[in-house]
């Protein structure tokens, strides 16, 4: 646990001297860690799966709520070995996607997605977990590093940015099956004010 503290408190103050050469939004890369598969053209990676599972996100024109209250609750995940935006070293990702499945023509539609990174080792998690805190924070006008119940935790805000994803939040932990492996996850949202 301190060590984790102590590796934070190191990331931030070795981020407040590096000089930010990055024009990337927390929106901008919040989507690319995503596959962009909120904007009009996601990677090729990734279409054929949301072609089967998710093909609003293809086709935006479907992706309006309609007023219909029965559907079906589901999960769909696209598993990856490598990410074509997010160069680090992990065993294996998951990009997982909550959706409802309409009767209507509306189909499926998606309510939150996860982005998910494994790792074989600490120390590659503490390095992406990193990576990521490196790429959001210049990009962020309000930021909160912190630790709470053996996980660390990174949460970023755009206030300039009102189109979008203004806010992200990254969190590490240990896996829950095994405690010397370790999972991270990406998801939108935070809980700064």
């Amino acid at each position: 646990m301190l060590r984790k503290y102590l590796l934070a408190m190191v990331m931030i103050a070795g981020l407040r001297n590096a000089a930010s050469g990055q024009s990337t939004t927390v929106d901008s890369y919040a989507n690319q860690l995503l596959f962009d598969v909120f904007r009009e053209q996601p990677h090729p990676a990734v279409q054929e799966f949301l072609k089967l599972y998710v093909p609003s996100l293809l086709d935006k024109r479907t992706t309006a709520r309609g007023t219909e209250s029965s559907f079906d609750l589901e999960t769909h995940g696209f598993v990856f070995l490598e990410h074509p935006f997010f160069k680090t070293n992990f065993r294996n990702g998951k990009l997982e996607f909550d959706c409802r499945r309409y009767k209507s023509v509306l189909g499926v539609q998606v309510d939150d997605v996860h982005l998910w990174f494994y790792f074989d080792t600490q120390a590659d998690g503490e390095t992406a977990f990193g990576k990521l805190i490196d790429t959001f924070k210049p990009a962020s006008t309000k930021n909160y590093i912190h630790t709470a119940n053996g996980s660390m935790i990174a949460e970023f805000t755009d206030t300039k940015n009102t189109k979008g994803f203004g806010k992200v939040q990254v969190l590490l932990m240990p896996e829950d099956t095994d405690k010397t492996k370790f999972k991270m996850l990406f998801s939108l949202g935070n809980n700064l004010p």
